[in-house]
């Protein structure tokens, strides 16, 4: 009986490192990726860290309160950013979105930023919009709000004109204490009163809004006679009957004894007292 015979497997030798290297090293496209990657690192670290790529100037305009000196040293302060293991304000790496958020947080005045970037003149070109006045809000200290809404500075002087925002318990700087669909319409009915013709030659003023109650908003008067409205109805028709009511159905003299006059429904308007009908 014949045995069965098996050849001996053959054992393969393995290659050392240094002979897979050497394969590699022969190989030109290998070279050719090397060089491809060294040449992008180098880009790249010219991009970050060259002194030609380093932003030149940073202008901002549009300021009228604040100085503008200042929100040029505060831009400037917002551009190093961090890259791997240095700091680097290249013109192409700055980050411009919280760029232009840290100038929009540099004080609540500031209601909008804009930002334009020149690469080859290296330049950031900033312009800024400041609130403007619409009203004014007072606790212990009296503070201007913007039409959003918007407290952003505390006033020196309870005398000012402007009229009053009451009803809002607390609030901070930079905080919205009526959404603009609410100071849209309270400004509106105040701006068709105050310009009226009896207002202005009567020397009648809007005093104060109180949007507490949306569907009971209340204007008062320099006379101390108050006008309900409605926040979410027509504006214009309602600030038109309250007209038609201080110009043709009650006289000055009984203005002295008016407490309120509600446009808030249908087409009528209603005083109280009642009786004060010429």
């Amino acid at each position: 009986m014949k045995g069965s015979y098996r050849s001996p497997k053959r054992i393969r030798k393995k290659k050392s490192a240094a002979s897979r290297f050497m394969k590699i090293a022969r190989n030109p496209f290998a070279w050719g990726g090397f060089l491809f990657v060294l040449c992008g690192v180098g880009v790249w670290y010219g991009a970050a860290f060259s002194e030609a790529a380093q932003v030149k100037t940073v202008t901002v305009s549009g300021a009228a309160t604040l100085k503008q000196e200042e929100l040029e040293s505060a831009a400037w302060a917002l551009l190093p950013r961090q890259v791997l293991f240095g700091r680097t304000a290249s013109i192409l790496l700055v980050d411009t979105g919280a760029v232009q958020e840290g100038i929009l947080r540099y004080d609540p005045i500031i209601s909008d930023v804009t930002l334009r970037r020149s690469i080859w003149g290296r330049a950031l070109r900033f312009h800024i919009q400041e609130r403007t006045q619409e009203a004014r809000w007072c606790q212990q200290e009296c503070y201007s709000v913007d039409k959003q809404g918007v407290v952003f500075r505390a006033t020196a002087s309870r005398e000012d004109p402007i009229l009053v925002v009451s009803g809002i318990e607390r609030a901070e700087l930079g905080a919205r204490i009526l959404e603009e669909q609410v100071m849209a319409p309270l400004l509106a009915f105040s701006d068709l009163l105050s310009h009226s013709a009896i207002f202005q030659t009567e020397l009648i003023s809007i005093e104060s809004l109180d949007p507490s109650q949306r569907e009971k908003a209340v204007a008062r008067s320099s006379e101390g006679w108050d006008i309900f409205f409605d926040l979410d109805s027509d504006i214009d028709w309602q600030a038109s009957k309250a007209l038609a009511v201080l110009e043709h159905k009650i006289s000055k003299e009984e203005r002295r004894r008016l407490q309120y006059i509600d446009v808030r429904f249908g087409d009528q308007a209603y005083m109280y007292p009642g009786d004060l009908t010429n």
